[in-house]
């Protein structure tokens, strides 16, 4: 499917109407020093550190706070599958797979490009129910360097390592995967016609493979929401142990919060990494 994009400068205005608390950083593109494009970041707009204070108490330095009802769980995806049809028909006809974290997601995820698509633009009723996510999954990368996305050449010049073995067994998942919600969903009526149909259909291969590397490469692990995918924290790029700079919690209201690291300091321009 086509997928419809939004500058990343605008952002911080998708946070303000979202009720995303940031403070002290924005998001930008960023280059390494070499000149070679790492995507969005996250970027400090000024000093901040952590530092132990008088008495010897850490006060944590709070740079992000997502609403609950923003974390991508198995939970939200069930909240929204009660005022939303189409998600809730695709979720009831793959079973088990629906009921999963990763299943229920990556199948929320396809809904949102669905719904969004210029592909379906000139049909007179979108394909599910708008929300946050709706918007945001357009800030996300066009693209992403996984090996599921390698070619069958360069899957070839993985051969006589552990990762070829890897990569394939990945790929052939996807494909039962993908064929597991054909199979499923061909007969429900706008599912053949905008999915499945030689003629109209849209949804393919790629689109199961993307929303799979987006889930991979942003899914955190949190206390009460599990696996899940937090706008905005997970535009945080990873770093090695020794000099990263932020960390990702829950807060005692169930919202994400991603937090400078005790002892840490970050300066203005300095782009803040979590491990």
């Amino acid at each position: 499917m086509k997928r419809e994009y939004l500058p990343i400068e605008t952002l911080s205005a998708w946070t303000r109407l979202n009720g995303i608390s940031v403070d002290g950083v924005t998001f930008r593109k960023v280059r390494t020093e070499d000149g070679i494009d790492k995507g969005c970041a996250i970027v400090a707009t000024g000093e901040k550190s952590n530092e132990s204070s008088e008495t010897g108490e850490v006060d944590a330095e709070t740079l992000l706070r997502v609403p609950s009802d923003l974390i991508l769980s198995l939970r939200l995806v069930e909240t929204h599958a009660k005022s939303d049809r189409y998600l809730r028909e695709v979720l009831d006809a793959v079973g088990d797979f629906g009921r999963t974290a990763r299943g229920a997601i990556l199948i929320f995820l396809v809904l949102q490009i669905t719904y969004s698509s210029p592909d379906f633009a000139d049909e007179h009723h979108r394909i599910g129910v708008s929300n946050p996510w709706t918007e945001y999954i357009q800030y996300l990368p066009s693209s992403i360097t996984l090996p599921t996305f390698y070619t069958v050449e360069e899957r070839e010049l993985l051969r006589g390592t552990s990762l070829k073995l890897a990569v394939d067994a990945k790929i052939v998942s996807l494909e039962n995967e993908f064929e597991l919600l054909r199979q499923s969903t061909e007969n429900i009526s706008w599912c053949r016609k905008h999915w499945w149909d030689e003629n109209t259909g849209r949804f393919t291969l790629d689109d199961w493979k993307y929303v799979d590397a987006m889930y991979r490469s942003r899914m955190v692990d949190l206390p009460s929401s599990g696996h899940a995918m937090v706008p905005c924290i997970d535009m945080a790029n990873h770093a090695s142990e020794d000099i990263v700079k932020a960390l990702y919690e829950e807060d005692t209201e169930g919202n994400a919060v991603l937090q400078l690291r005790s002892g840490r300091k970050l300066h203005s321009d300095e782009e803040v990494t979590i491990s």
